[in-house]
């Protein structure tokens, strides 16, 4: 610890604050190692129920019903979000209902007309906290709770030693989906042609209640922000300013979409060995709208006027600038001029993607008699088929958009951020009680104080995702081609390529970034410092980052697959031997990935679920033994079966980050960590759950001891990116799992009363395999602490280590009776 507050860096316990005392009893008692492990019971319960309902009113007229009803409750221990520690689970609930009508009407009989009408209801109440232990009963002062018919421990995390503890963030949160689903299509036979038709029309409602945040959210760091005293735990041992604050809000939204399909296709017989296949679908997906327009959108250099002049009304308060002279630059809502699109700016935010046509081409040859030799015996006999195609398919806006929506100001109830925070743990709003750390005495205003209007500030430190208003609809091009071999009468021989290319998919990049690094910075902004990342922005109406979402994501996949089947006959045994050599390559693997602003291209690797090598093998056995055998005998040794998969596929790859923002661009700029010792695949089982040697990683700073970023050591030059990159090395931690199954079947009193007798063993073989990597480098340290030549401590350090397992060995045993 820093500073004499503390002699000999011991913090008497006398000096622990309540609020520190409380969660301290969560965290387990370390073993003689020093060490600690924790566990604690998952319950789920689920319940299911089908109902089939089938009438034939004529020959040409069929109706058929379906229905079906799950209902899950699930009681979490760590819950979504959470903390790694037990005792701030969570509930979730889930009712699902599906109901489907289906109509057939056979006009001709070569003319049928199908028609779909559906409804899905999905109910989820979802990660509900179970400890429910108030603020105010912690020893916390100040009221921060958005609902206080949820509250629970605020969420307190350390960001040096990376955990954290409290209830989750992430809720409770309920969604309320519905679709409305018609669809018609027609099948015509007319010739050699077997043409379709049909459209498709859904309804999309969702209605959601996100409480994000709800009891606050503490991050306590001895490495940012002044007021420390050096280390996370001891500040909030002490009760320490955090150094952030972030403070939720009640997030109701309700969504509605709907989408529109047509299609048509035939399918042609041109020979008796060759078939083609032609189609033509359009789609179009309307933007997500909140019923209410209880959202906002960014646009550059725009002033709304109805901020100006408060015309926006929500829960019965005006949303009006706090400076009507000086309003945010770029904020923007529902019917405000859009400088982007022209005239107002539109319900959804975005212009509508009307242009989504997607045509598909498929054949398929079959080889027929030839004249005798080599290639008859390799193709001919009508046992070889040649297949391909290539078709375009299209998405769809997805549900993450409108949870990004719940930080819309305005509409975002009391979240408020601050970094660097004031105040104390117990109360952040008060004045700094510890001035002799860094000399400054910061308040900061609590957001829950209610006013008569809901005033925006003219500098925001909070803001909802941003969309691209020209987002466009993703596409997918997916292409094949495969060679098909019958032999031995059982046997079947497959050898495809397959590809698909993904252009326009949704991906994040920053437009705000900070200046004064690697992005120049205009005259009169301040020297660029660890500290002021936020008072350098592109946009200063606007001090965080914006993350647009764009539809710049790429993807490429391309694979190898061979497939060797053994069909079913009388010697009672078939297989499958399935291998697929691929690779796949993007430059973000999900919509909350980001494309660097500098070079698009930067961020382009491997994907994060790139598999080279995969194998699978599955087979069933009906031992045929004793099927001769007749009355009490048959039924004891007949009607046994064994039959198991067995899985194999390549390691994860993986990246390892700097810990911080050294680049000083407030994101939009990627980097990763330097490389140090050469790259080394360790045996996990000889090192202590280590993937890789921790020492090839390091991290690296490109600000002085005062925060300004200037030459330093790491960076004679200035702010630099690191030297190692994305998804450069693989883990040893393949999936080889065998999973087996000996099945007896017996016929009790008839032919349609059986007892089935299963006896299941999942990993058979009880294989270690190793999934998830701390690739956190906040978690190395030094045998001498700050001195990365004095090697690493491989006791007390959790980077490089594997931090879960896939499931052990799992026997199950089951009975099946039919009648």
């Amino acid at each position: 610890l820093t500073g004499a507050a503390f002699p000999g860096g011991i913090i008497p316990q006398n000096r622990f604050s309540p609020i520190a005392n409380y969660y301290l009893s969560f965290l387990p008692a370390p073993t003689p190692s020093g060490s600690a492990v924790v566990s604690a019971n998952e319950l789920t319960e689920n319940n299911y129920l089908t109902m089939r309902f089938d009438h034939s009113v004529t020959e040409n007229h069929i109706i058929n019903f379906t229905f079906n009803y799950f209902d899950s409750d699930q009681q979490d221990p760590f819950a979504f979000g959470g903390s790694a520690f037990p005792g701030f689970g969570a509930a979730d609930r889930r009712k699902t209902r599906n109901w489907v009508g289906r109509y057939t009407y056979v006009i001709t009989p070569d003319i049928v007309n199908y028609l779909n009408v559906g409804i899905a209801k999905n109910k989820q109440p979802g990660v509900a906290p179970v400890n429910s232990t108030t603020p105010a009963q912690i020893g916390f002062t100040a009221d921060f709770v958005a609902n206080p018919t949820f509250a629970g421990p605020p969420v307190v995390r350390f960001f040096d030693r990376g955990f954290q503890l409290g209830n989750t963030i992430q809720g409770p949160q309920t969604r309320v989906t519905e679709n409305y689903q018609i669809q018609d299509s027609v099948n015509w036979v007319v010739g050699s042609h077997r043409m379709k038709f049909g459209v498709d029309a859904t309804k999309y409602k969702q209605d959601t209640n996100f409480l994000f945040i709800n009891q606050g959210l503490f991050t306590f760091s001895g490495r940012f922000g002044g007021n420390s005293t050096g280390d996370d735990f001891a500040d909030f041992l002490i009760g320490n300013s955090p150094i952030a604050a972030q403070y939720g809000a009640d997030g109701d939204r309700d969504y509605r979409q709907t989408a529109f399909a047509a299609f048509a296709q035939d399918t042609w017989r041109a020979t008796k060995s060759l078939t083609l296949s032609f189609g033509l679908r359009y789609e179009y997906t309307s933007p997500l709208k909140d019923l209410e327009d209880r959202v906002v959108y960014y646009r550059e250099g725009a002033i709304s006027p109805q901020l100006v002049n408060g015309t926006r009304i929500f829960e019965g308060r005006r949303i009006i600038a706090a400076d009507p002279n000086n309003p945010p630059v770029g904020l923007v809502f529902v019917g405000d001029p859009d400088p982007v699109l022209g005239g107002t700016v539109p319900r959804g935010g975005v212009a509508p993607d009307k242009n989504n046509f997607a045509p598909r081409f498929g054949f398929a040859y079959a080889f027929g008699e030839m004249d005798g030799g080599f290639f008859d015996k390799l193709l001919g006999d009508n046992q070889t088929v040649i297949r391909g195609g290539i078709g375009l398919y299209y998405g769809a806006v997805i549900g993450d958009t409108a949870l990004q929506q719940l930080t819309a100001p305005g509409y975002n109830g009391t979240n408020a951020f601050y970094f660097p925070n004031g105040g104390t743990l117990a109360d952040p709003f008060a004045p700094d009680p510890f001035p002799n750390y860094d000399g400054v005495q910061a308040t900061r205003p609590n957001p829950f104080t209610s006013t008569a209007d809901i005033l925006i500030a003219s500098t925001l430190t909070q803001f909802s995702q941003p969309t691209d208003p020209n987002l466009k609809t993703p596409q997918t091009t997916q292409f094949n081609l495969t060679l098909e071999r019958s032999f031995a009468r059982d046997y079947v021989l497959g050898l495809s390529y397959v590809g698909n290319r993904g252009r326009k998919q949704y991906v994040r990049e920053e437009i705000n970034p900070a200046l004064g690094t690697l992005l120049p910075a205009p005259a009169g902004y301040p020297p660029a410092t660890t500290g002021n990342v936020n008072s350098r922005r592109r946009n200063l109406s606007i001090q965080r980052g914006l993350a647009l979402l764009t539809t710049a994501g790429e993807s490429n996949y391309d694979a190898f697959q061979a497939n060797l089947q053994k069909r079913f006959s009388d010697d009672g045994l078939s297989f499958q031997l399935a291998y697929t050599f691929s690779k796949s390559i993007n430059n973000s693997d999900t919509q909350r990935g980001g494309l660097d602003i500098l070079d698009r291209r930067f961020g382009r690797g491997l994907s994060g679920d790139d598999v080279p090598h995969r194998f699978v093998a599955s087979f069933t056995y009906d031992i045929p033994f004793f099927n001769n055998t007749t009355g009490a005998l048959n039924r004891l040794v007949d009607g046994w079966a064994i039959n198991g998969i067995y899985t194999y596929q390549s390691g994860d790859v993986f990246s390892v980050f700097n810990t911080f923002d050294e680049l000083g661009t407030g994101g939009g700029v990627i980097s990763y960590a330097d490389f140090g010792d050469p790259f080394q695949i360790q045996d996990t089982r000889a090192t202590d759950g280590f993937g890789f040697n921790p020492g090839a990683f390091r991290t690296f700073n490109c600000a002085d001891a005062s925060g300004l970023y200037t030459s330093t050591p790491d960076c004679p030059n200035g702010p630099r990116r690191g030297t190692s990159g994305r998804n450069q090395f693989r883990l040893d931690n393949p999936v080889n799992n065998f999973d087996v199954a000996l099945i007896k079947k017996t016929r009790l009193f008839s032919e349609s009363n059986n007892l089935e007798l299963r006896f299941e063993a999942f990993n058979v073989f009880n294989t270690a395999q190793f999934t998830g990597i701390n690739t956190n480098l906040d978690q190395v340290e030094f045998n001498t602490p700050g001195d990365p030549s004095s090697g690493i401590d491989l006791a007390n350090t959790n980077f490089g280590k594997f931090t879960n397992t896939r499931d052990a060995r799992i026997l199950q045993l089951g009975i099946r009776l039919s009648f």
